[in-house]
């Protein structure tokens, strides 16, 4: 292998015969999955949330605030809230579970969201960390900081218009504590979730949002200061107005051969994947347009049946929470064609290049269609039979004889050709591949739960299995699995 991604990659798969040799998680080691508020200044989100009493009482979207032209405290909170804040406690008052509005493998939030603050009324301008259990914005560091966060996005038009730019981080530590080397995997996907959030918040908003994978990884650190263990994973300007059609840089720089080759020690080969993805400083040249196309050359694809509307999404936001158990009646071909194009992520929103990742999905039991391995063409919204035949035993299977993928009406695979990922984008292909299932995996959370459906996305999978059952190479990379059905 000529990538550190690719061997990245290959030695994080689960296999049947070696899984029961990873170790059991150290539960009393249990990292806290929020920061400290250090000082004594910040600002209560919570005046800004009282519309939610009303819409938890079952009254309807129109006591939802008016947006402003221009960009606000208030608004910030609610985008804010939206994004990542707490909805729900469970556990006890000695050991409380927070519940939040985007789900996180294990319940961990590895990912921390900040706002670079530009020109927002009532707000100073500078570096503010979200604190969703607290119902806090706390200041990191006060001042004018457009110039090196212009720099840092590499001068790209949206960072120069931009109010406020969020940014999403990463801690390896929350996550690397249960899932070792394959956290960086659930992190990125976790990433993806909360931004499929803040953009769908954006939008109810009736403000423009621009998510960018893309970025100078130094300038950024140093602009946030944040842990050491704490990266940067994804940057999203957030104005009334943005340029939408953005050309972002997603070549990393080339590694030495022999950081590639390097041995690495336990713990630490997830960080050396993230280290060797980075993208300098400067001006680097202009991305070459990049596509493959969506569909299999060898499939005969049918167009899938009008789509209806999904239902109230902002409820859904507020109610949202993974499934935990799937009934056995099938879902209707209707559902099943607005979840997929609900669920679509929008051009602008995407952030690795048309095509290069896959949606394959395994039907159990669509009415109207047969069951078998399906591949999804989102530029048309049409479906193409690849494997026909009864899997639900494999789904069971390949996703640890977790019943969720047993039993799900049907089960979404998002999965890419990762050596010809990496020679189009480098290194840093992970990153977008990994946001974008994540991202997608949020848009489907909310359409189901409108719908009164249930949906669970699956970190852990025993990957070699899921290609056997998809009926492709084993060199492709399985990034994220998404069941669907009826609550049990």
């Amino acid at each position: 292998m000529s990538s550190f991604l690719e061997r990245y990659h290959q030695l994080t798969k689960y296999d049947p015969r070696t899984i029961d040799k990873l170790g059991q998680a150290h539960w009393e080691n249990q990292p806290k999955a929020w920061k400290a508020i250090s000082g004594t200044e910040y600002t209560d989100i919570r005046p800004h949330l009282g519309f939610l009493t009303e819409l938890a009482n079952e009254t309807t979207a129109s006591d939802y605030p008016l947006s402003f032209p221009h960009l606000d405290l208030a608004t910030l909170c609610r985008i804010s809230w939206f994004a990542s804040g707490v909805n729900a406690m469970g556990g006890s008052i000695q050991d409380p579970h927070l519940f939040r509005t985007n789900p996180s493998a294990g319940g961990l939030y590895p990912v921390e969201l900040y706002w670079i603050v530009l020109d927002v009324d009532g707000m100073d301008s500078g570096v503010w960390q979200f604190h969703a259990p607290g119902f806090a914005l706390v200041p990191v560091w006060k001042g004018d900081f457009r110039g090196e966060v212009a720099n840092s996005l590499l001068g790209i038009q949206p960072a120069r218009e931009a109010q406020a730019i969020a940014v999403l981080t990463g801690i390896f530590s929350r996550g690397s504590w249960r899932y070792g080397e394959r956290a960086y995997r659930r992190i990125l996907l976790d990433a993806g979730h909360l931004s499929g959030n803040l953009l769908e918040a954006a939008r109810r908003e009736h403000f423009e949002a621009v998510p960018l994978s893309g970025f100078c990884d130094s300038g950024l650190s140093d602009l946030l200061f944040p842990d050491q263990d704490e990266v940067p994973l994804l940057a999203i300007p957030l104005a009334k107005h943005l340029s939408k059609s953005v050309s972002q840089s997603l070549k990393s720089l080339p590694p030495d051969p022999t950081e590639i080759s390097a041995a690495v020690e336990p713990g630490a080969m997830q960080m050396r994947a993230h280290h060797l993805s980075r993208i300098g400083a400067g001006n680097p040249e202009p991305p070459s347009p990049m596509a493959w196309p969506w569909r299999k050359p060898d499939l005969e694809y049918v167009p899938l049946p009008p789509h209806s509307l999904p239902g109230d999404l902002l409820r859904a936001a507020i109610d949202r929470r993974s499934c935990r158990s799937f009934g056995w009646a099938p879902v209707t071909l209707e559902q099943f064609s607005t979840l997929l194009f609900w669920s679509k992520i929008p051009a602008e929103e995407q952030l690795s290049p048309p095509g290069f990742l896959d949606t394959w999905i395994v039907v159990n039991s669509v009415l109207g269609l047969e069951s078998g391995v399906w591949h999804w063409d989102p530029e048309t919204d049409a479906i193409a039979l690849h494997r026909p035949g009864a899997f639900r035993e494999d789904c069971l299977r390949m996703c640890l004889g977790q019943e969720l993928g047993g039993n799900a009406s049907f089960v979404i695979v998002h999965t890419t050709p990762l050596a010809r990922a990496v020679e189009g984008l480098g290194e840093r292909a992970y990153r977008p591949l990994c946001m974008d299932a994540g991202h997608f995996g949020e848009r489907l959370n909310l359409a189901a739960q409108a719908m009164d459906l249930g949906a669970s996305g699956i970190g852990g999978y025993f990957d070699d299995l899921v290609n056997e059952t998809l009926g492709q190479d084993l060199s492709h990379a399985i990034l994220y699995i998404s069941a669907v059905g009826e609550p049990g």
